[in-house]
């Protein structure tokens, strides 16, 4: 039995007044917002559709607001893993008391040390476990479970497991219950309500009459008729004649390309802190950034106590100031402006690592080369590189300041792309006193701030604009030469 399935989406949406000339446009981007997320009415994760319908060519304008609510259909594959199903994943962690499992690349199963399989123990020297005849399940094994749990919260699906009861009737074993754990806030259903909604039909639904309204806006329904060659919509984008598993592959650039496609700037967050866990993962996964000779030149500071964040708003400018006071975490970007400060500390942990001697006594040298620091040496870089250049390659003069910005934008972007991974919506912010705010967190002064990000949970309210436009293409990709 697969846990991937067809099911029919029925959903109510609510259309943007830009959308009107293209509504199906409006419609498959608020459908790809549900990507890769866990929908009640259909019990699994969406990962793809195709076949958009409206299914009346009216919609209503409600209480004066310039939003156009239609009822609309569409074909979807789902992940819907059900208790007692066996399945196959690869091990991703090795723990004494569970271990990690990756469920097609995507999606995460725990088992539990008492349901591994009858005669294994773990080992830490193997970093594995191992029986007595030998056997190993380590990093990248593949492994057969079978499904005791199923955990949804913030539209993230995970699993419980266990390798005990494979190739036994789960009927057996009664005390395993599929528990779907809620996401905390619940949606309100109503008429006059601007959330989607989405239920599970059997069979596509016919249209009923147009009710007669007070106010209706009739909406161009040629893209309801069903396309023959319609797309499915996917994270990955991949062109099908139907939503089947064979048509996803799910692969890392399907997961971030749809981590990349779902992440946008929010304002309102929901009113709960974010887990310590979960931040250190964000910061675990910020600190993988790349940067120039591995210097790291950056720190981050954190602030989520109510009062440091209303003293942190009285820094910032404009709309920001509600933003940081309303997130439930705040991460302020600092970049170092003496690097040379951490060579040291960068010798040292390249020494415990064993890397090699000369690369680590070369550290120095090529940070004063790259890196920017200082005026009067800057000045004499910029000048001999300006006449060396036209004779041979030589390294570009740039400030200390860009330099070190540079470094600390790619760590401040992975930090927001990693909090997006644990569902923590983030708001980017340039609009602040930097002199007030260093002063505030009591910033020493070798730092710049570049940017301030406000996080945390999403409200599950769609942006209000649609996805955010993008130039095409041709603006700044270009082939061989410019």
């Amino acid at each position: 039995m697969s846990p991937f399935v067809n099911a029919k989406l029925v959903m109510s949406c609510s259309l943007a007044p830009c959308h009107i000339q293209d509504a199906k446009k409006g419609l498959e981007e608020q459908l790809n917002t549900m990507l890769m997320k866990y929908c009640d009415p259909v019990e699994g994760v969406l990962l793809a559709f195709n076949s958009v319908q409206l299914l009346n060519p009216y919609g209503h304008i409600i209480n004066e607001t310039p939003y156009i609510h239609i009822r609309v259909a569409a074909d979807a594959l789902v992940f819907r893993p059900q208790t007692g199903m066996e399945l196959s994943a690869v091990v991703c962690k090795v723990g004494s008391n569970h271990i990690g499992l990756l469920l097609n690349g995507v999606f995460n199963v725990s088992i539990a040390s008492d349901e591994m399989p009858e005669g294994y123990a773990h080992s830490y020297s193997d970093d594995a476990w191992v029986n007595e005849d030998g056997a190993t399940i380590a990093l990248e094994s593949e492994v057969t479970f079978q499904v005791l749990r199923v955990h949804v919260a913030h539209g993230v699906i995970s699993i419980d497991g266990s390798m005990r009861l494979v190739g036994k009737s789960s009927k057996k074993r009664k005390t395993i219950e599929s528990t779907i754990v809620a996401s905390p806030v619940k949606e309100k259903k109503s008429k006059k309500s601007k959330k989607i909604e989405v239920e599970a039909v059997e069979e596509e639904p016919t249209p009923k009459k147009a009710k007669k309204a007070k106010k209706s806006k009739d909406i161009e329904n040629g893209s309801a008729k069903k396309s023959k060659r319609t797309p499915t919509h996917s994270p990955a984008g991949i062109p099908s004649t139907g939503p089947t598993y064979a048509t996803l592959k799910m692969t890392k650039a399907n997961v971030f390309r749809a981590l990349a496609q779902q992440r946008h700037s929010i304002n309102r967050f929901l009113p709960k802190a974010i887990d310590k866990n979960v931040v250190a993962d964000i910061l675990a996964t910020t600190q993988r950034s790349p940067t120039s000779f591995n210097m790291q030149p950056y720190a981050c500071v954190l602030i989520d106590d109510a009062k440091e964040r209303q003293e942190v708003s009285t820094a910032m400018l404009g709309g920001n100031v509600n933003v940081v006071q309303n997130a439930p975490l705040v991460a302020v970007f600092a970049a170092d402006l003496e690097p040379s400060k951490r060579v040291p500390a960068v010798e040292h942990m390249y020494r415990e690592a064993g890397a090699n001697p000369t690369y680590i006594q070369q550290l120095g040298a090529k940070l004063r080369m790259f890196g920017g620091e200082g005026h009067l040496a800057g000045g004499i870089r910029a000048l001999i590189s300006t006449a060396v250049s036209p004779l041979r390659p030589v390294p570009t003069y740039v400030p200390v300041s860009s330099w070190a910005y540079k470094q600390t934008m790619i760590a401040a972007t992975t930090f927001m792309y990693a909090a997006e991974s644990h569902e923590v919506g983030t708001h980017l912010m340039e609009g602040f006193d930097e002199t007030r705010l260093r002063h505030i967190l009591n910033i020493p002064d070798r730092y710049s701030i570049p940017v301030v990000i406000a996080c945390g949970y999403h409200t599950n309210e769609a942006p209000v604009h649609g996805r955010s436009p993008r130039l095409p293409l041709k603006e700044f990709w270009m082939h061989l030469v410019y």
